[in-house]
């Protein structure tokens, strides 16, 4: 009786096994069941090496798409930065021009405006924060300078701009500069546009501020061509004899 049972159940797994043959496939191609014609045939080797090379060429596409508009947003946003940074530079630079007036409280020791081509520093008015957190306005010796590529800043506030010893502490104020300087206008030209002034590399009066600081500078920017500006500020207190 054991045996029997084993005899049908491997004459079972026989018909099972037979039914997958290619000769069963063809044979049951044309097969019909309640839903429909069964095709047991399936791709050939040629069809599935077709359908993965299409599949390779449509992923190779889209990830050459993708990295292409990574590339330019990356680009971009850099550049976007680099001319933010630019204004609020040249803003600020601006700035501390317009508040620059003379400063003579030792007669010994005068702190006066004084400016060449790489640098130059004048008293102003600059912004601070108290330890309570508050704003306030003061007095500060300013300095600029250009070194390197970079664009430096410093200044020195309260008694320690009274201190012609003292060396201040630069920062590191524009970067990635290949090409800057500062140009000076006298006070005796009486024309109001930066185009119609006499400029000049450096400014020795002692007695007077500048009618005008121009600032020249070519930035690098990387994958793109580099950013050329120029600043031009117009010192209103510079009118004092009209």
């Amino acid at each position: 009786m054991i045996f029997l049972k084993v005899l049908r159940r491997f004459a079972g797994a026989k018909r099972f096994l037979s039914g997958f043959t290619p000769l069963e496939i063809k044979r049951r191609r044309h097969l019909t069941v309640a839903r429909g014609n069964l095709s047991l045939s399936g791709f050939t080797l040629i069809e599935a090496l077709l359908a993965i090379g299409v599949g390779v060429l449509v992923l190779t596409s889209a990830y050459s798409s993708l990295r292409v508009g990574w590339l330019s947003y990356r680009r971009l946003n850099s550049q976007a930065y680099i001319y933010q940074n630019l204004r609020n530079g040249l803003s600020i630079f601006a700035k501390d021009l317009r508040n620059s007036f003379l400063f003579d409280a030792s007669d010994e020791h005068p702190i006066v405006f004084s400016g060449n081509s790489k640098e130059m520093s004048f008293v102003s008015l600059v912004v601070s924060r108290n330890e309570e957190g508050e704003t306030y306005a003061g007095a500060a010796r300013v300095f600029y300078k250009i070194e390197g590529n970079n664009l430096l800043r410093a200044y020195l506030k309260g008694r320690d701009m009274l201190n012609q010893s003292l060396s201040p502490e630069y920062e590191v104020f524009l970067s990635n500069i290949s090409e800057a300087g500062f140009l000076y206008s006298a006070s005796s030209d009486k024309s109001s546009q930066a185009d119609q002034l006499n400029w000049k590399d450096s400014f020795e009066d002692e007695a007077a501020l500048p009618q005008a600081v121009r600032l020249k500078l070519t930035q690098k920017v990387d994958d793109a061509k580099d950013i050329i500006s120029a600043k031009s500020v117009i010192l209103k207190k510079s009118y004092s004899d009209e």
